[in-house]
């Protein structure tokens, strides 16, 4: 294997998560940079709004996950879409009856001529203007089982059953090719997906009421194993005014090794030793998946993965509606696990205890709108000289 270098951010935006970050560190041509976008509420107002990271540049991105049709998360895909070359975005299928009544619920300031048409049709909006590939997620593929190294670059996704896709040809009046959720590999590098919530029988959401069809994203590395794979990884919180990205800069030096300087982080390591077993360098994001209803499902979906697990995000900023505390038990062994909870009022102080109480090993990060958290690192092989 190469040298790879992966940085991930997780930032709070007043009203959701924003997990974005870049994994490769070979040259722009073997990056690839990523943003997973997950709103907890709709407003009629688009307001006043804290900008994550990616968009202050001109970076291209390479994989946007919108986890869930929420107004303002929206207007974040269209103006990474207009601003940005973005090549891969995956969205939850919606249909065009609950659609009407998002956009209902909201105020003429949100109504602009783009995210009317959005609106309309997701998928041809996204295509003609210049996404690459867009996924329309309904359903789940068949789970990964075994192992993952092997893998081959490229996007695995399964056309949606076919009575699922005429029912949505005869809700949109035209076709649209509807996948069920699979990965992605890319820089050596595992993306997998979940879909969760609502069906295509259910009747219409309240106006203004999140939508509850939500996507799940595990991100980490192929390649991992202790015996010929040597790799740091640290944690660090970040403020506002603080410069952290989540792409790499060129040359900009290596914002790992001065952080590990300037600050007292933990580190995690695996050395060399065969015995060392592989490192744990992954995240997964739940968004706005309800675990009362769906633990079952993400567990045997994601069980492969679960031993890779570094880093998961509490679903629905924390509510006690989304939270099962049997997510407690979703990955075993002894290493450090952190949760990581959007603060806001819908923040509940009894999911905190659980996972205070749980475990000695679960470390709790509250991101805010004026604090994220980053983790960043380096796989290297064993032979190899490394900082």
């Amino acid at each position: 294997m190469e040298i790879k270098d992966f940085r991930y951010l997780f930032e709070n935006t007043e009203d959701g998560i924003i997990h974005s970050g870049c994994v490769g560190g070979g040259g722009e041509s073997q990056e690839t940079n990523f943003a997973y976008a997950c709103g907890v509420q709709n407003t009629g107002m688009p307001g006043e709004h804290v900008r994550f990271r990616f968009q202050k540049t001109m970076e291209p991105c390479h994989i946007f996950v919108l986890a869930s049709f929420s107004s303002r998360y929206i207007l974040i895909l269209l103006e990474m879409v207009r601003l940005h070359r973005v090549k891969t975005v995956l969205l939850p299928y919606v249909s065009p009856m609950r659609r009407l009544l998002l956009f209902q619920s909201q105020k003429e300031e949100m109504r602009n001529p783009e995210y009317m048409n959005f609106m309309a049709h997701p998928y041809t909006f996204l295509r003609q203007a210049g996404v690459e590939q867009v996924y329309l997620i309904y359903g789940n593929g068949v789970p990964l089982t075994g192992e993952q190294k092997d893998m081959a670059p490229g996007h695995y996704f399964e056309p949606a059953e076919p009575k699922e896709l005429h029912r949505i040809w005869e809700l949109e009046g035209q076709y649209v090719p509807a996948v069920k959720a699979g990965y992605i590999i890319a820089s050596d590098w595992l993306f997998y997906f979940g879909h969760y919530g609502e069906d295509l029988n259910c009747g219409g959401s309240r106006p203004g009421k999140l939508l509850s069809s939500t996507l799940a994203m595990f991100q980490g590395p192929l390649h991992t194993d202790g015996g010929t794979v040597d790799s740091v990884m640290t944690g660090k919180p970040f403020s506002r005014t603080k410069q952290c990205l989540p792409y790499f800069r060129k040359n900009a030096g290596n914002c790992l090794i001065s952080c590990l300087y300037k600050e007292d982080y933990a580190v995690y390591r695996k050395h060399k030793e065969a015995g060392a077993g592989s490192g744990c360098f992954g995240t997964l994001t739940l968004g706005n998946v309800n675990m009362n209803r769906h633990f079952s499902e993400i567990k045997e979906r994601f069980k492969n993965v679960l031993l890779q697990i570094r880093a998961i995000t509490v679903p629905g900023s924390g509510n006690r509606e989304f939270w099962n505390r049997h997510c407690l038990s979703f990955t075993l062994g002894e290493g450090i696990k952190y949760w990581i909870c959007g603060l806001d009022r819908r923040t509940s102080k009894e999911v905190i205890a659980d996972m205070v109480v749980s475990s000695p090993l679960n470390r709790i990060v509250v991101i805010s709108e004026e604090f994220g958290y980053c983790f960043s690192g380096y796989l290297v092989p064993c032979a190899e000289e490394f900082p």
